[in-house]
């Protein structure tokens, strides 16, 4: 954590950790980042050498057990994942709280097998910490940069529209030909997502979206048509001939990712009974040339969203600020119940519909019946005959049987709806009462 740490600071192996949580008299708990270390025979001649004694030298100091309380049973975390653009490893390290409103926090990181505690006694000193792991530069900020708010779906689409922008832009320079936009087409944004989740290079938005982002967005794989629709109705792209292009808003948001510097995600988490719960997420994208957040909106929803939108380093300390404290307890109880990964999607604007909704909430579509959509991709189906999805390929449900002798009808049961043989009272099937031939 850098030598000139804001707190009182204390490196120790395993074996050490295991003397010091001995004569702290305490054991790291299920929500303990700590490892239950054994206690050794004589943990004071194993410490003597280390400044977490007391100046007697056969106790703790005061600031040493406080930090190793608290750390073997913090009440939430803050975790930190920074990484500078194309380096393998990422710093990650977990700030912990105990539930008072202004610290003490203590923040944690593991390095060659050593654990690297610090205690911080209120929110300035944690933050002063996080400005230093950061270390963003200081941008301006145009007060006219656009903003926009994405689905998961339409927020991977999002990266993997930056990513192929960057590769059209590598290949024109190599060319030394002048800029180029490329045509974006849903198998080009596949092909880029693909490209991101299987290579571990964080020059690219995909691959560095997906260290920091709370949800699986592999699960958005194979949605890149209904990704790429909602940066259309979001103003980002529009349509060009054969496929679509960027916008003036989607130029001004989406190519300073071509040039990405760091990568830092931020998630806020508390603990509903043994379940860590994330309750706040956001994640910082360091350009070239400007800082750019993202902040999860609706985290409660089968699907977030995500508000982009640019910031000047003042400010995006200010928002990781928010995220550090003890958090709502009744809010990690409600979002421990939520359901992750992409949800169904309206067919006209396609942002995410809550289950069993008859409307959309966004722009008040009449929502055709669960059973129209594709599972995999939320598209509408209009042909019930189709044996799979035409937008991303998913294999249908068996089609319904049709009738096609004279006197059978099918089963008035939504679950069955098995075709039952002419003059039968009851579905031969399930048993359901068969209504009358008038």
């Amino acid at each position: 954590m850098g030598s000139k740490s804001p707190g009182t600071r204390f490196v120790l192996d395993t074996t050490q950790l295991g003397a010091a949580l001995a004569l702290a008299g305490v054991t790291p708990g299920p929500r303990s980042a700590l490892p239950d270390a054994p206690p050794p025979a004589d943990p004071i001649r194993l410490l003597e050498k280390n400044s977490i004694l007391s100046n007697a030298g056969q106790q703790l100091s005061d600031d040493a057990a406080k930090t190793l309380r608290l750390a073997a049973d913090p009440a939430g975390m803050l975790s930190c994942t920074v990484n500078a653009a194309g380096d393998a490893t990422w710093t990650e390290v977990l700030l912990l709280h105990g539930g008072a409103p202004d610290g003490p926090f203590v923040a944690l990181q593991t390095q060659d097998g050593k654990y690297d505690l610090t205690l911080l006694p209120r929110t300035v000193e944690a933050i002063s910490l996080v400005e230093s792991v950061l270390g963003l530069p200081d941008f301006s900020r145009h007060p006219d940069t656009p903003s926009v708010t994405l689905n998961l779906v339409a927020y991977a689409a999002f990266l993997a529209t930056a990513d192929a922008q960057q590769t059209t832009w590598l290949r024109t320079r190599l060319a030394r030909t002048p800029p180029a936009i490329p045509v974006l087409t849903p198998d080009l944004l596949e092909t880029r997502l693909n490209e991101g989740f299987t290579h571990a290079d964080t020059r690219w938005s995909v691959t560095a979206g997906q260290r920091i982002c709370p949800f699986d967005l592999k699960a958005t794989g194979g949605r890149m048509a209904a990704g790429l629709a909602a940066l259309d109705t979001a103003d980002l792209v529009g349509p060009v001939p054969r496929g679509y292009g960027f916008t003036p808003k989607g130029h001004a948001i989406i190519t300073p990712f071509v040039e990405l510097v760091k990568t830092a995600g931020f998630n806020a988490n508390l603990w509903h009974g043994p379940q860590r719960v994330t309750i706040a997420h956001v994640g910082l994208f360091c350009c070239a040339r400007s800082i750019w957040a993202t902040k999860a909106e609706n985290i409660s929803a089968d699907s977030a969203s995500f508000r982009l939108l640019q910031m000047t380093r003042s400010e995006a300390l200010d928002l990781i600020r928010s995220l550090v404290g003890p958090g709502d307890p009744e809010t990690a109880a409600r979002l421990a119940k939520r359901k992750l990964g992409p949800s169904r999607l309206c067919p006209s604007c396609h942002q995410p519909v809550k289950p069993g909704a008859r409307f959309c909430t966004s722009c008040r579509v009449k929502l055709p019946p669960k059973k129209d959509f594709c599972p995999n991709c939320g598209e509408q189906v209009t042909d019930h005959g189709l044996k799979f999805c035409t937008n991303c390929g998913h294999r249908l449900g068996a089609p319904a049987p049709i009738p096609h002798a004279v006197g059978e009808r099918r089963c008035p049961k939504p679950q069955c709806g098995q075709i039952v043989p002419a003059g039968k009272n009851f579905c031969t099937f399930c048993g359901t009462r068969m209504p009358s031939e008038e």
